[in-house]
C-alpha cells in the first residue's frame, strides 16, 4: 500500500502574492512517520530511499516503547520521493512503500504516515496482523479510491479534492496546461510547478520548453473550504519538439557543449558537456571524455589542457534498455575559446586561418606577381577564367505580328574571359561577317543548319561555341516533336533521367548522347575474413587476448555495387541463412566449406567461399584436409567490421597493409590539399594507445605506424584533418 499525507488544511491567506510565487529549491524537509499497533519494547524502523531518491537514505529509527509511534525529519533533494519503510513484528518483516511530492505552497511541510499491524487482531481485510486499519486506503466496489471507516468498510472520499490536469501541445515545444480537478468545493485556486523554472498560478497555462528532455509538471490545487491536492507527472519532449505524458518508445542521445562563464566572460579552456538525451526513465549515462577517461555523472565540466581538435561521445541506456550513442568535436583556440563549429585548416596549417584558396600568398620568387593559393593550396599566379561560348537558339518575333517564319534569333550567354571581344558569325561552315553583335538574327531554308560563333578577345585569346537548329516546311525554328532516348514524341527518357541497362535490372542515367550509363561502376564483391575467437582478461585489460576454442569469427567484408545488398550464407554442412551477420553452431569441428553469396539493388551478384576447421585444441587451422575424427562442436558468429570511413572531397581512398600486422603497419590516402593530418590507434575498450601528426600533400600519400608496440587486438585507427575523418580497423596479431 502507498500512503501519501497531504497538508488537507491549507489556508490561503487574503493577500497572498500567487503570481510572485517562486520554484521551490532543495533541500525539502520531508516527515516520515508512524503507528506500530502492539510494538515490541526496542523495535526499530528502518527506512530506506528507492527509485533513485536523493539523497540515498538507509537509517534505523527507534519506536517510542509508550505510544509505539515513531517519526523522523530528512533533508531531500529530489521533488518527489519514495521510501521503503519496514519493521520486524513478530519474528516477519512488514514492509510498505510510501512516496510524497513536494507541496510548492509549503515545500518545507511534507509528510509520509505508515501503520503497521503487529498483533494478532483481524485487519478490515480479515488479515490477522495486517495493516487494512481504519483510516487507510482502499479501492470502494465502485472502484474509486476511497478508506476504511471505523466500521472496516471502505467508502468514498467524496468530499476530498482529487488534482487532475491535461495539456495541449500548440506548436513544437510548446503546449497548454489544463486542471481537470473534482472534488471538493469549487472555485479552485491553482499553482503550477515546472522544474525546468517557475511557479505559477492560473488556468490554460502555455509553457515553452527550451529543448528536449524528460521535464516534471506538477499541480497543487486548493478548494474554496481550504482543502487542498497536488498531482504531478513527467512530461517527455522529444528532438523535434513532440510533448507528451507517454515515455518514448526509443531513446536519442543528446549532448550539447557550452563555454564555462565567469558571469559574462568565458572561462578559457573550460568547457560545459550538457546532457539533452531522451528516453524511458531512468537514463544512465557513459560519458568519454576527451582526456580517454570515462564518467558516469549526467552532465560534466571538462578542463582542456591546450589548444587542438578533440571529440566527446555520450552513450545512455534508458530505463526500458534502449541504447543510444551521439559524438561531438569539440575546437578549441589558441585563446582557450570552445566551439563545436566544423574544424579546418588554412594553407599554412592554422586553425580557421585566412590562408584559403583564393587570397594572396608569396611563392618566394622575385619575378613573379599576383599569387593566390589555389584549392590544391599551391601558391602560383593568379591564372584568368577562360571563356566559354555559349549562345541559345529562338524563333524570331516581335510584338505586333508575332513569331516570323524562317528567321532565327541567336542570344549570346557567353562567360569568362578578358574582354572586350570581337564575334564572328559562322552559318553552315561559311562565315557571314567577321566583327558582328554578341546577338544576332538570320533567315534560313527548310532543313538542318549549324551555326558557330568564335569570339576573339584583345589578347588573342578567344573561344567558341557551335550548335544545330532545324527549320521545318513552315518556318519553324526547331519546331519539330521532341523524341527522347527511347525514341518516343515528347517522352521522359531525356538525358539525365533514370534508366535501365538493357537485359538487366541495373539502374542507370541517360547522359548526353542517350547512353544508358550505370549509376556505380564499383562491382560488388562478396568477401569475408575468418580469425579465431578471443576475449581479453578483465584484470589484466592492456595484456594479449586469449583464444576461445572451438568459437570463430568471421567478418563480412563484401563491398562495391550500390551498397544495399542481401546475404545467402551456406555454412557447408547442409545449413543456410540469410542473415547479414549470423552465428551458426556445427556439430563437428571440419572442414566445411563457407560460402557467402549476395546481391545488390541494382542486380549485381558475387559469391566468395573459403574453407573452415578447426584442430583437436579447437584452434583455427585454416584448410584441413582429411577431416581429421574429432567431432567437438563448433561455433562461428559472423562479425560487423566496423570498416567507415566519410566520403569527402579532401580526404579519401584510405588503405592499410599487411592486415593483419606483426610490425610495421603501411597506410595509404588521398589528400585533395596541402595540410596536416591527427593520426590516433584505438583499442578495443575506447582507450587511444597512440597519437601521431604527419604532413600530408596534395595527391597520394603513404604512412607508417610501428604496430609492433601494440598489444596483440583488435585496434582502430582514426585520420582526421579537423573537418573530416577516416577509420579503419585492423588486428595486431600475436
Amino acid at each position: 500500500m502507498k500512503h501519501l499525507f497531504r497538508s488537507i488544511s491549507i489556508a490561503l491567506a487574503a493577500g497572498l502574492g500567487l503570481t510572485a510565487a517562486a520554484q521551490p529549491t532543495p533541500p525539502f524537509d520531508v516527515t516520515v512517520a508512524g503507528n506500530i499497533l502492539n510494538c515490541a519494547p526496542g523495535s526499530t524502523v528502518n527506512i530506506t530511499t528507492i527509485q533513485g531518491t536523493q539523497p540515498a537514505v538507509d537509517i534505523d529509527v527507534p519506536v517510542d516503547p509508550q505510544t509505539c509511534t515513531f517519526g523522523v525529519t530528512l533533508a531531500m533533494d529530489s521533488y518527489q520521493g519514495w521510501f521503503l519503510v519496514s519493521t520486524q513484528c513478530n519474528g516477519a518483516i512488514q514492509t510498505d512503500n510510501v512516496n510524497y511530492t513536494v507541496n510548492a505552497l509549503d515545500p518545507d511541510s511534507n509528510y509520509v504516515y505508515v501503520i503497521f499491524n503487529c498483533g494478532n487482531s483481524l485487519d478490515c481485510m480479515g488479515v490477522p496482523g495486517g495493516n487494512a486499519l481504519p483510516g487507510t486506503p482502499c479501492t470502494t466496489p465502485a472502484g474509486n479510491i476511497g478508506y476504511y471507516n471505523t466500521s472496516c468498510i471502505c467508502v468514498d472520499s467524496v468530499a476530498s479534492v482529487n488534482a487532475c490536469f491535461n495539456m495541449v501541445q500548440t506548436a513544437p515545444f510548446e503546449v497548454t496546461f489544463n486542471s481537470c480537478t473534482t472534488g471538493g468545493t469549487g472555485p479552485y485556486s491553482n499553482l503550477w510547478d515546472f522544474s525546468d523554472g517557475g511557479a505559477v498560478p492560473g488556468d490554460g497555462i502555455a509553457h515553452t520548453y527550451a529543448g528536449p528532455g524528460t521535464y516534471t509538471v506538477c499541480l497543487n490545487v486548493t478548494d474554496a473550504d481550504g482543502n487542498g491536492d497536488s498531482t504531478c507527472e513527467q512530461v517527455y519532449v522529444d528532438a523535434n519538439g513532440g510533448v507528451s505524458f507517454d515515455p518514448p518508445t526509443g531513446c536519442q542521445a543528446c549532448l550539447t557543449v557550452t563555454p564555462v562563464m565567469n558571469g559574462n566572460n568565458a572561462v578559457p579552456f573550460q568547457a560545459n558537456f550538457i546532457d539533452c538525451s531522451t528516453g524511458a526513465p531512468t537514463l544512465d549515462h557513459l560519458w568519454w571524455l576527451p582526456n580517454g577517461l570515462n564518467s558516469d555523472q549526467q552532465n560534466q565540466t571538462f578542463t582542456f589542457q591546450g589548444p587542438g581538435v578533440y571529440g566527446v561521445c555520450l552513450d545512455i541506456t534508458d530505463g526500458l534498455g534502449c541504447e543510444s550513442t551521439v559524438c561531438d568535436t569539440v575546437v578549441v583556440d589558441a585563446n582557450g575559446g570552445i566551439s563545436t563549429d566544423p574544424a579546418w585548416y588554412d594553407c599554412m596549417g592554422e586553425l580557421w586561418g585566412p590562408a584559403v584558396a583564393g587570397t594572396p600568398c608569396d611563392d618566394g620568387d622575385p619575378l613573379t606577381t599576383g599569387e593566390v593559393w589555389g584549392i590544391d593550396c599551391s601558391c602560383a599566379p593568379e591564372v584568368p577564367v577562360p571563356c566559354t561560348g555559349c549562345f541559345t537558339t529562338t524563333q524570331a518575333s516581335t510584338p505586333a505580328n508575332g513569331p516570323i517564319p524562317f528567321l532565327a534569333y541567336f542570344e549570346n550567354c557567353s562567360t569568362g574571359g578578358s574582354g572586350p571581344f570581337q564575334y564572328a558569325w559562322s552559318f553552315d561552315n561559311g562565315v557571314t561577317y567577321s566583327n558582328g553583335p554578341a546577338d544576332t538574327t538570320a533567315t534560313f531554308t527548310p532543313g538542318t543548319h549549324m551555326v558557330c560563333m568564335i569570339m576573339t578577345g584583345p589578347s588573342g585569346n578567344g573561344c567558341s561555341f557551335c550548335d544545330s537548329l532545324v527549320v521545318d516546311a513552315n518556318g519553324n525554328i526547331n519546331g519539330n516533336t521532341p523524341i527522347d532516348c527511347l525514341g518516343n514524341e515528347n517522352g521522359t527518357a531525356l538525358p539525365g533521367t533514370p534508366c535501365t541497362i538493357q537485359g538487366t535490372v541495373i539502374q542507370g542515367t541517360w547522359d548526353s548522347n542517350c547512353n544508358c550509363v550505370p549509376n556505380n561502376t564499383d562491382p560488388c564483391e562478396a568477401g569475408f575474413w575468418v580469425i579465431q575467437a578471443y576475449e581479453i582478461d578483465s584484470l589484466n585489460p592492456n595484456g594479449s587476448g586469449t583464444p576461445i576454442p572451438y568459437e570463430l569469427w568471421v567478418w563480412n567484408l563484401s563491398e562495391g555495387g550500390t551498397g544495399f545488398y542481401t546475404f545467402h550464407w551456406d555454412f557447408g554442412d547442409g545449413t543456410s541463412s540469410n542473415e547479414a551477420f549470423p552465428t551458426h553452431v556445427y556439430p563437428g569441428s571440419g572442414p566445411y566449406l563457407l560460402c557467402l553469396s549476395l546481391t545488390d539493388s541494382d542486380g549485381c551478384t558475387d559469391t566468395y567461399c573459403d574453407s573452415i576447421a578447426v584442430d583437436a585444441d579447437g584452434i583455427y587451422q585454416g584448410i584441413m584436409p582429411g577431416g581429421g575424427d574429432d567431432r567437438a562442436v563448433l561455433t562461428l558468429n559472423v562479425i560487423d567490421p566496423l570498416i567507415t570511413a566519410v566520403p569527402e572531397a579532401a580526404l579519401g581512398d584510405l588503405n592499410v597493409w599487411p592486415n593483419p600486422v606483426q610490425g610495421e603497419l603501411n597506410i595509404t590516402l588521398n589528400s585533395a590539399m596541402h595540410g596536416t593530418v591527427d593520426l590516433m590507434v584505438i583499442d578495443a575498450s575506447g582507450r587511444t594507445v597512440s597519437t601521431a601528426r604527419h604532413a600530408v600533400n596534395s595527391g597520394n600519400n603513404r604512412l607508417e605506424f610501428n604496430a609492433g608496440e601494440l598489444k596483440a587486438g583488435i585496434y582502430l585507427l582514426r585520420i582526421t584533418n579537423g573537418r573530416e575523418h577516416l577509420t579503419q580497423r585492423f588486428v595486431r596479431t600475436y
